[in-house]
């Protein structure tokens, strides 16, 4: 009978998973930045909105498969292995990426806090349509922390085109800079009525 390594299968069952995590946070980009947190039960999820509300949601389901014939298996190594992971990250990315997505158009449109381009390119005044819809929160010098934009990468260049303009232009930008300030003003009477505890 030849010796088992049980261990030795674990960490390295371990290690292939935790590479298998990263790869995906990887094909994901900025959505992988996010923060995550583990739960080990239940079959739903609470957020608490910022006015207080509740609302309840179920978990996004994403699934791939790898098979390996065992006769395979047996000569494969661990480069090759990871090779045949790699697919299987870049499909679990994709499923996660478009749940997430779904799910905050499906609360952007609830909340009605939308807004239709109603087929328009991407421009600076939608841009500041949208700014003017989100809650910017700003740190202790009063500086704002702006919300990432995520666009479809066919409209990446003509994302940044707008967003240059926004800035460049000065009468998009005044208007801009006074959608800022009224957003600090919101902040900070936000921040002064808050009840702390302790």
């Amino acid at each position: 009978m030849l010796p088992d390594f049980p261990l030795l299968k674990r960490d390295l069952g371990r290690a292939i998973t935790r590479w298998q995590e990263r790869r995906t946070r990887m094909y994901q980009g900025e959505i992988g930045k996010i923060q995550r947190a583990q739960v080990f039960e239940g079959d739903r999820n609470v957020i608490v909105r910022t006015d207080g509300s509740l609302e309840e949601t179920s978990y996004i389901s994403s699934s791939a498969k790898l098979i390996i014939p065992a006769s395979e298996a047996e000569q494969i190594d661990l480069p090759e292995l990871l090779m045949k992971l790699d697919p299987i990250a870049e499909d679990m990315a994709r499923q996660q990426s478009r749940g997430l997505y779904e799910a905050i158009v499906e609360g952007v449109e609830k909340v009605g806090n939308s807004v239709d381009a109603q087929g328009q390119r991407l421009s600076p005044e939608l841009f500041l349509r949208c700014l003017e819809r989100v809650i910017i929160p700003f740190d202790r010098e009063g500086s704002p922390l702006m919300p990432k934009l995520h666009v479809h990468p066919a409209l990446g260049a003509e994302a940044e085109k707008a967003w240059k303009e926004l800035h460049e232009t000065p009468e998009l930008s005044a208007r801009f800079q006074e959608i800022i300030n009224k957003k600090r003003d919101e902040w900070n009477a936000g921040e002064a009525s808050r009840v702390l505890v302790g």
